[in-house]
């Protein structure tokens, strides 16, 4: 399926993100912590056409969302006390997107770190613009 956006959170579920979180939590018995209890901040990266948190306090991974914060709904944020970590997109987010969006999903791939000159050049070697 090709699809017009590198999606996030709002483009895939049918609730947003904080009701998403706050049934996991309640399914799972874990405390969701209050919209300020945020402590720390994690880069998104993009995999097969979805930008994702990777959560570094279990190795699990969550598709982002614009709200700009993460709850990992596996471990409840455990090695951050139980708070939100803030959410950090790259300043080029539509420009990745743009680059991104001309390559099947399963090679819709970004890392922070990898500039823009480094995806057109894979781009080019592929025969994309």
């Amino acid at each position: 399926m090709l699809t017009k956006t590198i999606v996030q959170h709002e483009d895939v579920f049918q609730e947003d993100y904080l009701r998403f979180v706050a049934r996991h939590c309640k399914a799972k018995a874990l405390l969701l912590p209050r919209l300020e209890q945020v402590q720390g901040e994690l880069a998104t990266s993009v995999n097969h056409g979805r930008w994702i948190v990777d959560c570094p306090d279990c190795n699990g991974a969550q598709i982002a969302s614009r709200m700009g914060l993460f709850f990992c709904v596996d471990c409840g944020n455990v090695a951050n006390r139980g708070c939100w970590y803030a959410v950090r997109f790259p300043t080029e987010q539509t420009v990745i997107d743009a680059v991104l969006l001309t390559r099947p999903p399963k090679n819709r791939n970004w890392q922070p770190g990898e500039t823009l000159e480094q995806l057109r050049a894979e781009n080019s070697l592929r025969g994309l613009p």
